[in-house]
C-alpha cells in the first residue's frame, strides 16, 4: 500500500481544488469526507486527498426540458 501521495496511483487532488470542481465550499468537501460521501485518503498523517473520478461522479446529471417552439 502506497504511503505518500507521489506513489499512489491514480489522479488524486487536494480538498479545495475538488470544491472549485464542484462549485461548492472546502468545508462543504471536508463534511463529505467525514460523512463518508467522498472517499478521501489521508497521507503522512495530515495530507487529505481525493479521487478526481469520486469527485466528478458527485456531479449530477441535470435534464434541461425543452419546450416546441410555436
Amino acid at each position: 500500500m502506497p504511503t505518500r501521495v507521489e506513489d499512489f496511483p491514480g489522479d488524486l487532488i487536494e480538498p479545495r481544488e475538488a470544491a472549485r470542481l464542484l462549485g461548492v465550499n472546502r468545508h462543504t468537501i471536508y463534511g463529505w469526507i467525514k460523512d463518508g460521501k467522498l472517499p478521501a485518503m489521508k497521507f503522512s498523517g495530515h495530507f487529505l486527498r481525493v479521487r478526481k473520478a469520486d469527485v466528478l461522479a458527485l456531479l449530477e446529471p441535470v435534464t434541461v426540458a425543452v419546450l416546441p417552439s410555436q
